[in-house]
């Protein structure tokens, strides 16, 4: 029973670690956006495209288009450092509840497996978050910039994105 559960585990942990990295390879895919425009409005979505006085972001219900002007900053959030985070804290949390598990089994009534599932659960969302909070990855102000940081930072933005237009 202790390898049939030690196997399931094993079979999990790989499974979380490269799901993403299988994923990602088979369609292209604009990075994640948080966008706070100048009335404190804050949306989130995909990047899909960059036109030079706009953004096209893609919500969870329709295209939305936000004009450069009234964006104040945006926040490049990454999926994969989350992914990487949860994968690291399963086999954390799994190897500190089997140790824990073994260390404690007589006087706790646990079995290995079990606290090494447990520990795995654990560590997996404590990690989870600790990747979410790690996962915005740069943030572009707007607010207060020159014409020529504006047009680098909407460069940035276009080699990010689902669908890249040429901009001059």
């Amino acid at each position: 029973m202790k390898k049939f559960i030690t196997l399931v585990f094993i079979f999990l942990l790989l499974l979380t670690t490269f799901s993403g990295d299988l994923s990602a390879k088979t369609r292209k895919h604009g990075v994640e956006l948080i966008i706070v425009k100048k009335n404190r409005e804050i949306i989130r979505g995909e990047l899909i495209a960059v036109k030079p006085t706009s953004i096209l972001t893609m919500e969870e219900v329709a295209d939305l288009s936000i004009d450069i002007i009234d964006i104040k900053y945006i926040k490049i959030v990454s999926k994969a450092e989350l992914l990487r985070s949860s994968g690291i804290g399963l086999i954390l949390g799994g190897v500190g509840g089997a140790l824990i598990g073994k260390a404690r089994e007589n006087s706790t009534g646990m079995s290995v497996g079990v606290s090494s599932v447990v520990g795995g659960i654990l560590g997996e969302l404590l990690f989870g978050l600790i990747g979410g909070k790690a996962g915005v990855v740069e943030t572009i102000y707007f607010e207060g910039k020159s014409p020529e940081e504006i047009k680098k930072a909407i460069k940035k933005l276009n080699s990010l994105a689902r669908i890249r237009q040429k901009i001059q």
